[in-house]
C-alpha cells in the first residue's frame, strides 16, 4: 500500500493490489490543490501503473504494457509487464520502464504518449531520469540505465554467473530517438560479479555525469566479499571510469 504523510503524520493509507515498488507525483488532477501519486506495482496479473488521489485515496487511472509471458498452469499468455523504473517528467508526463521498453504517459489521464522499444530482451532498464538538453534542440533529454545480459542463452537473467554489461542510453525528449549510448563490462576477473545498486545524475567539474554504483561480489575458496564500485560516466563523451564508492563520495565536486 501507499502512505500519505504530512508533517510526520499519516494522513491517508491507500491500499494497492500488490506491493507498491516506486512512486512519482504528478500535477493535481481533480482540483483539490494537492499533487497526486503514481505508483508501480510488482505484479503481472493486472494493470500495474496506477494513479491515486492523495486526499481521498481514489484511483484516478491505471495503465500497463501487455506482453507475452509464460505462466504456470496456463502456458504462454498475455501478461502485464512488470515496471522496473519510474520518474516524473516536465509537462506533467510520467515515464516508466518495463524490461527493454520505455513508456511515456500523460500524468493527468494515463494515456500513452510514446514508447521506445530497444528490441532486445537481454536489456533490463532499472533507472530513468530527465536530464539537461544533450543535443542542442532546447528540450531536456532522457537517461535510461540498466544491465544487459551477455549470456549466450539469451533472455535477461539476474543470475550472478551470467556476464553482464552496464548500458546507458540518452534519448530525446519524446523518446523518438537514441542520441547516443554507452556500455561497459565491469567484470575484472573470474569470480567477480556486479549488480546494480544506485544511479545518480549530477555535475562534476562542470560536466553532466551519471554516477553508477554497483555492488561487487567476490567469491573465493576462503571468503565471500561485497563492496561498492562507482563508475562515473560522462554523458557527453560516454567515457566511463570506475573507482571505489568511498573515493567518489569523499571527492566532492
Amino acid at each position: 500500500g501507499l502512505y500519505v504523510i504530512n508533517e510526520q503524520q499519516i494522513e491517508q493509507f491507500i491500499a494497492t493490489p500488490g506491493a507498491a515498488e516506486r512512486i512519482a507525483t504528478v500535477n493535481d488532477i481533480n482540483g483539490d490543490g494537492v499533487r497526486d501519486a503514481v505508483v508501480t506495482i510488482n505484479d503481472s496479473r493486472f494493470p500495474n501503473v496506477r494513479c491515486y488521489d492523495t486526499t481521498s485515496g481514489k484511483m484516478l487511472w491505471q495503465q500497463s504494457y501487455m506482453q507475452t509471458g509464460f505462466v504456470d498452469n496456463m502456458g504462454w499468455t498475455s501478461i502485464h509487464a512488470i515496471p522496473s523504473a519510474l520518474t516524473f517528467l516536465e509537462n506533467n508526463r510520467v515515464l516508466y520502464a518495463a524490461g527493454d521498453k520505455l513508456i511515456m504517459l500523460d500524468g493527468g489521464t494515463g494515456n500513452q504518449l510514446a514508447i521506445h522499444d530497444f528490441n532486445d530482451q537481454r536489456i533490463n532498464v532499472s533507472h530513468v531520469f530527465q536530464i539537461a538538453d544533450m543535443d542542442g534542440d532546447g528540450a531536456s533529454g532522457i537517461l535510461a540505465v540498466g544491465m544487459w545480459s551477455t549470456s549466450a542463452a539469451g533472455g535477461w537473467s539476474s543470475s550472478e554467473t551470467s556476464p553482464r554489461k552496464v548500458v546507458l542510453y540518452i534519448l530525446g525528449n519524446t523518446l523518438g530517438r537514441v542520441i547516443h549510448s554507452t556500455e561497459f563490462i565491469p567484470q575484472a576477473r573470474d569470480f567477480e560479479w556486479y549488480t546494480m545498486k544506485t544511479v545518480e545524475t549530477q555535475k562534476v567539474q562542470g560536466r553532466a555525469k551519471a554516477l553508477v554504483t554497483l555492488n561487487k561480489r567476490n567469491v573465493s575458496s576462503e571468503h565471500y566479499m561485497t563492496s561498492g564500485v562507482t563508475w562515473i560516466v560522462d554523458l557527453s563523451s560516454g567515457e566511463a571510469t570506475g573507482q571505489s564508492a568511498d573515493a567518489v563520495l569523499n571527492a566532492g565536486d
